[in-house]
């Protein structure tokens, strides 16, 4: 596996040692691991206690299956930001790496230590949760061999980002600071809550002290959000649709005011039930969770339309990446927020950020002029 000219990972063949045999083929989940027509059921759900809903990117639905496969002397597998911010999968049976899973990491993490280590792990028995993207549970389903002992739950994914991107982005605050990037989250509910766009959250470390940060629409979460800087394959993902390839499927459930007809400032999820083993696990967390609410088919395509489609390629993708190798971040702060199809959802979201608390501190201001 080897980054591409836009950074990411792809397979590539050595043709001195190739002796034409197929297998690498026959071996890649994406042609040998295909969606199976299943019947899901969708709840939406949110875990009681108040700190791991905090620290969860919506529900805290993964927290509470993690949790729950902790208390059976189980393993799980997720991603998290090393010390040198590049996203990997570990495996652990520690709650506090565990706890370090919580959070979306925009971003392509990489798995190939944690297959391993989930393969040997169910060989001698042990129960092993695996989270990720469906293209990763894809990747464990193919590989691991004890799937006994295997519990899947894929990440409702909107695509992924290149890790070159995230590397310059790194590079930038970092020098920007004159410090060490130590912590980097992309959904940070403790300020804004969990409906904001602005939840990108920093911190840094210099002369000894740490100090948090919290920009309003940085470049890299923009260019995420609005589908510019996703893989290429990921616009025509496979695994995007009804059909899942995981026991559940967890996402945010943004279509919560048309069901609930009240906000949840502090998230809420939409699960997708798709296995036996799914609905054993959703009932052994059932009392974790303040709600586990069943929603139908249909108002659950209103809610998160990753659950049936990939993400639609937007035009300026096409020229997103080029010449990454020699640009540095500041050159695609201006492809982001110069593109015309990317100004108006900006000044919306700013708008939306900063207008209501202006309009309302001036009506208030001004009531005390008057009176």
């Amino acid at each position: 596996m080897k980054p591409d000219e836009e950074g990411f990972l792809f397979p590539v063949i050595d043709n001195d040692q190739c002796i034409d045999c197929g297998t690498c083929y026959k071996q890649c989940p994406c042609n040998s691991v295909k969606p199976e027509p299943v019947e899901p059921i969708y709840y939406a759900s949110a875990i009681k206690d108040k700190e791991s809903l905090l620290e969860s990117s919506s529900g805290g639905t993964f927290i509470a299956l993690a949790q729950w496969m902790l208390y059976q002397g189980g393993y799980v597998c997720g991603c998290v930001m090393n010390e040198y911010m590049k996203a990997v999968h570990i495996c652990t049976n520690d709650i506090e790496l565990v706890r370090k899973m919580q959070g979306s990491k925009y971003v392509q993490s990489t798995i190939t230590e944690c297959l391993n280590e989930a393969n040997t792990k169910t060989s001698k028995g042990n129960l092993v949760l695996f989270t990720g993207t469906a293209c990763q549970i894809a990747a464990a389903k193919k590989y691991i061999k004890n799937t006994d002992k295997l519990y899947l739950v894929d990440i409702l994914c909107h695509g992924v980002p290149s890790p070159l991107y995230l590397k310059k982005y790194v590079s930038f605050l970092e020098e920007k600071h004159k410090g060490k990037l130590t912590k980097l989250e992309f959904r940070n509910k403790k300020q804004l809550g969990w409906g904001s766009e602005h939840r990108t959250y920093y911190e840094i470390e210099k002369n000894g002290k740490v100090k948090g940060f919290r920009p309003s629409l940085p470049a890299y979460f923009c260019s995420f959000f609005w589908g510019i800087n996703l893989r290429i394959s990921c616009y025509n993902c496979m695994f995007a649709c009804e059909n899942r390839i995981s026991d559940i499927t967890i996402g945010d459930f943004w279509g919560y005011w048309t069901y609930f007809h009240k906000k949840f400032p502090e998230g809420i999820s939409i699960n997708s039930v798709n296995t036996e083993k799914g609905k054993y696990m959703i009932e052994k967390i059932n009392n974790q969770l303040e709600y586990c609410i069943p929603v139908s088919k249909d108002q659950a395509k209103g809610t998160n339309t990753n659950f049936f489609h990939p993400t639609k390629i937007p035009a300026t993708r096409k020229n997103f990446y080029k010449g990454i190798e020699k640009m540095k971040y500041r050159d695609f702060i201006w492809r982001v927020y110069l593109d015309k199809s990317s100004r108006m959802k900006m000044l919306t979201s700013l708008y939306g950020r900063y207008m209501p608390k202006f309009i309302k501190g001036f009506r208030t201001n001004h009531k005390k002029d008057v009176e």
